[in-house]
This record gives C-alpha cells, structure tokens and sequence, in this order.
C-alpha cells in the first residue's frame, strides 16, 4: 500500500474546495480505504467538519484537540502521532488558527531565503522539506489529502510540491475560472518546472451554483475548451443547502431523508470518477 496523496484547491476561495475533498475522502473511507485528511488550512473548516462529524457520531458536545499538524512539524513527529480517528478507516491531522503564520515563521527560519547563485538551492530546500513527512506515512494508507488555503505562499508551496495530484475546484463564476487558469500555469512553472516536482493535474472539477443556469452554463463551456473535455470531470457537483449545512452539523446519513441520499449519490459518483482517473493516469505513465 503506498497513498495517493491528492489536493483539492484552486486560487480562489469559496469555490467549495473544502466540502468537495471532505466529502470524497468521507466516501473512500466508507468504502474500506484507508484515508487521511491533513488540515493545512487556517480557517479549520476541514477540522470543523470532522471533528463535528465526530462528536455527532460519538454523542458528545466536542472532540479535544491536544495536538495539530504544527506540533508534528515542530517536534519532529511523525504525522501518525498527531491524528485523530474519526472513523475506523478516515483519520484527521487538525489544525489551527495560527497554523499558516506559525509555520511561515518556521520555514523562514529554517529553510532562509537567500541570494546570489545558491538561491534556487535555498528555495528547493523549502519547497521539499514537507515531502519527507508525507513520504514516512504513505505506507499506512490508500489516500492522503491535504485541505489548503486559496493562495500563493510557501506552505501550499510544500503541499503541492509533495502531492501526486492536484484536483482544480472550479466553482462557475468568472473569478474562480481565471484562478484555474492561473494555478495551473503556477504548478508548471514554478513546481514542475523551478521546484524539481512531479505533480500532476487530474482534472477539473465543476462546482456549479444551480442547474441550467446560465452564468454556470457559459463558465462551463469556456473551461471545457479551454482545458478540453478530457481534463474535465463530468461529475456536476451543485452548492446543495445540505452540503452547506454539513458545514454547521457535520456530515449527515439518513438513508430516509431525499437530501442526504442526493448528497451521498453525487460524492459517490465523484469518488468513482476519482478513482478511474488515478487508474487511467497510472495506466498512461
């Protein structure tokens, strides 16, 4: 067993890239996989929602939190050390709310920036001080994913020069469109091409606000040729008043209730397509 480690992000926030990821590793683990979700983003919404998840199963008001991914980082730890099972097979590294200042600080003054012709050099060490904690667990599981913030800045730096593939959540308006564009480039030109990495695009994924309307309508057919059919992911994910609500009550399955059903149906079609791409990519290599 050696994970995939996949990161769902885009340049531009609120394009649902959390609940998307949630929601996917929440179906692979259902299947039997095993599954870690690392919090690399500080508005905790990804901890949030496991650990709300967690307590509703379990019964209690909250789930303590003694150690976050800074701690590993900080302590030499191994990630394993810091996780908290949310079920039997979906394990959480969480985070903080000063995780991203804190560990900005740490790669500073760790990993300096310098000039002069040992420049790209100083980069490259930063850009790859991640990978190797991400390296030592990838035997424990079937999937890593790490929830990020929407920006440039030298953590993501690591996360994505550490990921084998990267999910682009498109959700259908014009900032969020343009921010593909410009992530992608990013990824080419500065971790391929600068950083030395070898991740991987595995697709687009549309997040639309409604269906058949037409701004989600005219975004979509830009991005499929723009990025081609082949590079889209055709399952449609719509900004469901459920999903939104799973924000606030953690992830819901009542096999009675229409909504929760609509829910699992369309992440359990995405978790396919998901599947089938890493296969086909693999295949392809």
């Amino acid at each position: 067993m050696s994970a995939e480690v996949l990161v769902f992000s885009n340049f531009k926030g609120g394009a649902g890239k959390t609940s998307t990821g949630g929601l996917v590793a929440w179906e692979l683990a259902k299947r039997g996989n095993k599954v870690l979700m690392i919090d690399f983003d500080s508005q905790q919404n990804m901890t949030d929602l496991y650990l709300r998840t967690k307590a509703r199963m379990e019964d209690v008001n909250n789930v303590e939190v003694n150690k976050t991914v800074m701690t590993a980082i900080n302590e030499g730890l191994s990630l394993k050390q810091v996780t908290i099972p949310i079920t039997e097979n979906l394990d959480l590294v969480p985070t903080s709310m000063y995780f991203q200042k804190e560990y900005q600080r740490y790669l500073e003054l760790n990993y300096p920036l310098i000039a002069g012709p040992n420049a790209l050099e100083a980069e490259q060490s930063r850009v790859h001080s991640f990978k190797p904690m991400i390296d030592k667990i990838k035997a424990d599981y079937d999937y890593i994913f790490i929830d990020v913030p929407p920006s440039i800045s030298s953590p993501n730096d690591t996360v994505f020069y550490a990921a084998d593939q990267i999910i682009i959540v498109l959700q259908t308006q014009e900032r969020s469109f343009s921010g593909a564009q410009s992530f992608i480039s990013y990824l080419q030109d500065f971790i391929v091409n600068d950083m030395g990495g070898d991740v991987g695009v595995l697709g687009v994924m549309p997040v639309l606000s409604k269906k058949n309307g037409q701004v989600d309508e005219t975004i979509l057919a830009d991005a499929t040729e723009l990025f081609d059919e082949s590079n889209m992911f055709h399952t449609r994910v719509y900004l469901q008043e459920r999903i939104k609500r799973m924000d606030m009550t953690g992830i819901t399955k009542n096999e009675h209730d229409i909504w929760d059903k609509k829910v699992e149906k369309t992440f359990s079609d995405l978790a396919d397509e998901v599947i089938k791409r890493i296969e086909e990519q693999k295949e392809n290599e």
